[in-house]
C-alpha cells in the first residue's frame, strides 16, 4: 500500500513537471513567435507617395543606417491619390504622403494617429514659422515638401516678362489659343479668385458666378485644360501653349530640357501648399514610422530633400525661394511679405460653389 502511494506521489510529480515543461516550451515557442512577428514588422515600412517623391539616396542612407527596408505604393497623380487612399487605409500601409488640406479630414476619420512628438527630436529643424502655419495640422503631420503656384511661359516666344493673371484671364489677342489652364478645379477657381481680389476661402455665391462668368469668356482661348506635368511640357516646348498654369517645381523640371522657359508668381499673388507625412492609424510599426520621420527632419536631409524635389519652400529657413529662370539667381520671398499664402480647405459650402462653376465651365462645348 505505501508503495502504491510512493508510486502515486512520483507520478503527480513527473507529470507536474511534464505539465509545467511543456507550457514552459509553448511561452518559449510564443515569446519566439511573437519575437520573429515583431522582427519582420519591423525590418520594413510601407510608405504610400507619389512616385518620385522620395529620394533614392534619402531612402538609401535611411536603411542602410537603421536595416529596415522602405517599401513604396506609388501614385501617379493627386487626383489617383485620393482615389486610392481610403482602399489603402485597411492594409499594411504605414505612412501616407497628405497635403495639408486633407489632414483634419483625415484625422476626423480615424485613418491617421497622432504623432509622439518624444520621438521627434528633430522636429525643433523646422523653421518656427512654419510650425505656426501648420500649427492647426502639427498633430498629425510632419512637413516634408511644399510649392507655388503660378505661370510658366515661353519668354522666347512673350517678350514681354509676365507679372499678372491677366495674361491668362482677360482677352489678351496675342496668346488666343496659346493658353493651358489647370484641370484641378481648386487650383484653376482659386487663382481666378485672386485675379479679381477675393478670396476663395470666403466666397460668396455672387462673387463665384463673377468668376464662373470671366472663365466662360476666356474660355474660346484657352487651348487645352490639364495638370499632367508630361502633357504642359509637350505643349510648351512644341509652341502650341506659350503660356500655362502650374507650379514652380514643375517650372524648375521643364527647364532642364528649355532654358527658355520662365517662371512668375503674379502680382496679384497666389497660393503654396505643403505635402507632409501622417502615420496610418492602422499602423503596426509605429516607432520605427517615427523613427523615419525624425531622420527626414535632419538638417541634412532636409537640404538633399529640396534639391531633390525642386521645393521652392524651405522648411529650414521659413521661405519661398523662386527661380524665375535658369538664367537669374533665385528670388527669395519670405512668406510674411510676399504675396502668397498657404492653400487650406475651403468651406463645404464653398467647395459645392466651385464644383458647379467648374461643371458648367468644364461641359461646355468649345466655341
Amino acid at each position: 500500500m505505501g508503495q502504491i502511494n510512493k508510486m502515486t506521489v512520483i507520478n503527480s510529480n513527473t507529470s507536474t513537471y511534464l505539465k509545467a515543461t511543456i507550457e514552459k516550451s509553448a511561452c518559449s515557442l510564443l515569446f519566439l513567435s511573437l519575437c520573429l512577428f515583431e522582427a519582420a514588422v519591423a525590418d520594413s515600412l510601407s510608405i504610400f507617395a507619389g512616385e518620385d517623391h522620395l529620394s533614392p539616396s534619402v531612402i538609401q542612407q535611411f536603411q542602410n543606417k537603421f536595416g529596415i527596408k522602405i517599401r513604396l505604393i506609388p501614385y501617379s497623380r493627386m487626383s489617383s491619390r485620393e482615389e486610392r487612399i481610403e482602399k489603402l487605409l485597411n492594409t499594411d500601409i504605414d505612412l501616407i504622403l497628405l497635403d495639408n488640406t486633407a489632414v483634419n479630414d483625415h484625422a476626423k476619420h480615424g485613418w491617421i494617429g497622432e504623432l509622439n512628438n518624444t520621438w521627434l527630436p528633430n522636429r525643433k529643424n523646422i523653421h518656427r514659422h512654419w510650425r505656426e502655419q501648420l500649427s492647426a495640422t502639427h498633430r498629425y503631420l510632419v512637413p516634408y515638401s511644399g510649392d507655388a503656384f503660378g505661370l510658366i511661359y515661353r519668354a522666347d516666344l512673350i517678350t514681354t516678362p509676365l507679372v499678372s493673371w491677366s495674361a491668362v484671364f482677360s482677352h489678351t489677342q496675342a496668346l488666343h489659343g496659346k493658353i493651358l489652364l489647370s484641370d484641378q478645379p481648386v487650383e484653376l477657381l482659386s487663382s481666378v479668385m485672386r485675379y479679381l481680389h477675393q478670396d476663395i476661402q470666403s466666397a460668396t455665391g455672387p462673387q463665384m458666378r463673377a468668376a464662373e462668368k470671366l472663365l466662360m469668356n476666356i474660355r474660346p482661348s484657352v487651348r487645352h485644360f490639364t495638370s499632367d506635368l508630361r502633357a504642359v511640357t509637350e505643349h510648351l516646348a512644341s509652341g502650341n501653349v506659350w503660356v500655362a498654369q502650374g507650379f514652380s517645381a514643375e517650372a524648375k523640371t521643364i527647364q532642364y530640357s528649355d532654358p527658355n522657359v520662365e517662371f512668375v508668381i503674379p502680382t496679384e499673388g497666389s497660393f503654396y501648399y505643403v505635402d507632409g507625412f501622417a502615420i496610418s492609424a492602422q499602423s503596426q510599426n509605429v516607432r520605427q514610422a517615427h523613427r523615419f520621420l525624425n531622420f527626414l527632419m535632419r538638417k541634412t536631409v532636409l537640404r538633399q530633400i529640396r534639391e531633390y524635389l525642386n521645393s521652392p519652400v524651405s522648411f529650414r529657413s521659413g521661405r519661398v525661394e523662386l527661380d524665375s529662370s535658369t538664367k537669374r539667381p533665385p528670388k527669395t520671398l519670405p512668406i510674411q511679405q510676399s504675396p502668397l499664402r498657404l492653400f487650406t480647405q475651403p468651406e463645404i459650402t464653398t467647395v459645392r460653389r466651385l464644383m458647379s462653376t467648374w461643371h458648367t465651365l468644364n461641359t461646355s462645348e468649345k466655341p
